[in-house]
């Protein structure tokens, strides 16, 4: 049986596109894309009702507040 579940969820706006191959950390920072897949991942967690957890991200939240550990990983499709 096939699953309808994506595991990749594209961007909500459009990028600019990467000429580099590689996502290079530059001065300890993460790379601009990663950032915005972080922030696009939070958007999520805040909006979602599969979860019911209160990851501290608002003060609404019920329950003693217990972070989870989540990450990012930027690829390109073959639609890049």
């Amino acid at each position: 049986m096939q699953s309808s579940v994506s595991f990749f969820i594209p961007f909500d706006k459009d990028i600019d596109p990467v000429t580099d191959d590689v996502f290079m950390m530059m001065k300890d920072e993460p790379h601009p894309l990663c950032v915005l897949a972080a922030d696009d991942l939070q958007r999520h967690i805040l909006s979602q009702t599969e979860w019911i957890h209160n990851f501290g991200l608002n003060s609404h939240g019920d329950g003693m507040i217990i972070g989870k550990m989540f990450g990012v990983l930027v690829v390109r499709n073959h639609n890049n």
